[in-house]
């Protein structure tokens, strides 16, 4: 017998093997096809993010703090109520009195007052919204809030937001740090980028002098970079 002899497939196995190989190709497209998909409507839902300032945030920048003093003013009615046994009629009728009266000023004002703190928190969201776009897209636009908000809380809660989704903001500022000239938004750019990007502390650490950081920044930067070289040294040792 001749060992040289060209020996014949297996009858099937070349369409067997080009089937494998077509089943492949599918799981692998529909794989790429999925991934898309999901870094599609990742992106969408940053940018949503990004857009959006979510209620509870305007709630954070105190859209509801006209309301603890009616919430307050509740008690010593309630009291009142509780204890009404104890009390003499007189009394009773004094002090549940003097009580509603109160309550109904404290709510009477904190419907008088609210919609108007909605209306200049809007117009701050507007401002600071617009002076980020603008900052983004021209090139010799220098950013600064200090005359055009309001409310410095809501400021320093939609500024980082902005900035945790949009690392535009943040990389500008590194290209040139002369671009923001309000160290209240520098510092909230910063704030705000490493609660998505936290590695990019070291970079702030080389770029710009610690003793000129505020307080905060300063802590968050060491922290984020200390925890990052403990992290690089224990993948070393292994």
């Amino acid at each position: 017998m001749n060992n040289d002899t060209v020996k014949q497939a297996f009858p099937g196995y070349n369409a067997e093997q080009e089937r494998i190989v077509q089943q492949e190709q599918k799981r692998v497209a529909r794989a790429m096809e999925k991934a898309a998909k999901t870094a599609a409507k990742r992106v969408a839902r940053d940018k949503k993010r990004a857009e959006s300032l979510p209620p509870f945030l305007m709630v954070r920048a105190g859209l509801l703090n006209q309301w603890v003093w009616p919430l307050i003013s509740c008690i010593p009615l309630a009291l009142c109520g509780i204890n009404k046994e104890k009390l003499s009629e007189p009394a009773r009728a004094v002090c549940s009195g003097i009580s509603a009266f109160f309550v109904c000023m404290a709510f009477g004002w904190s419907i008088y007052i609210t919609p108007s703190v909605n209306k200049w928190m809007k117009d701050d969201i507007f401002q600071i919204r617009n002076a980020t776009s603008r900052y983004l897209k021209e090139s010799d636009y220098q950013l600064d809030l200090t005359d055009q908000i309001n409310c410095e809380k809501l400021a320093r809660i939609l500024v980082q937001h902005i900035s945790k989704y949009n690392p535009g903001l943040f990389d500008k500022m590194m290209q040139n740090p002369d671009s923001v000239d309000d160290i209240n938004v520098a510092e909230n750019i910063i704030l705000g980028h490493l609660k998505s990007h936290p590695d990019a502390a070291q970079k702030i650490l080389d770029t710009f002098d610690i003793e000129t950081m505020p307080t905060k920044v300063q802590r968050k930067v060491n922290r984020y970079a200390n925890n990052l070289r403990n992290y690089m040294s224990s993948q070393k040792s292994r």
